[in-house]
């Protein structure tokens, strides 16, 4: 490549405004990344629990054992298979007394993934701080609402004959 570029003062001349040229043009490209570093930072990462596709379902039931324990369990998809540790996370800024807000998150597939929408399942236990004397009365009303948050939409459970509007 060298021996067809022109000898003496000009050659170097030339290799100078080339090296410069082209030492603009890589620091234009670092800038260029640095700027879109903010749009890379939002791509999902592998090892980042991310919310799920939706939730198509919501079943919520009481356990009255040595303390009230309400056991919350949704159902969704994922945009793909081999999404894992799916989980019912509590958001506690979201929540509230009486109203319960939960992220449907899992694990996004590190590698390759089936890519068919994956039909998957969370529960979790939630115990509320209430003291009881009867264990046949049922204390659903001071939970009043369970909703549950997933990527495209969100569902929510009102217990029958709470006061939540």
């Amino acid at each position: 490549m060298n021996a067809s570029l022109p000898q003496g003062k000009s050659a170097r001349a030339l290799r100078a405004v080339l090296s410069a040229g082209i030492l603009v043009f890589a620091v234009a490209c670092n800038e260029e990344d640095s700027m879109a570093g903010s749009f890379k930072d939002d791509l999902p990462q592998p090892n980042e629990a991310r919310l799920v596709y939706d939730v198509t379902d919501i079943s919520v039931q009481e356990v009255q054992s040595a303390a009230l324990q309400v056991i919350i369990t949704a159902t969704g998809h994922t945009r793909t298979g081999g999404w894992t540790d799916v989980r019912l996370v509590l958001d506690e800024d979201a929540s509230e007394p009486g109203h319960l807000v939960y992220r449907f998150v899992a694990m996004r597939p590190a590698g390759m993934a089936t890519q068919m929408i994956t039909s998957i399942q969370a529960s979790t236990s939630y115990f509320p701080s209430v003291e009881y004397s009867d264990p046949t009365s049922s204390y659903l009303p001071t939970v009043g609402r369970v909703e549950v948050i997933a990527e495209t939409n969100s569902m929510t459970f009102d217990y029958p004959g709470s006061s939540q509007e």
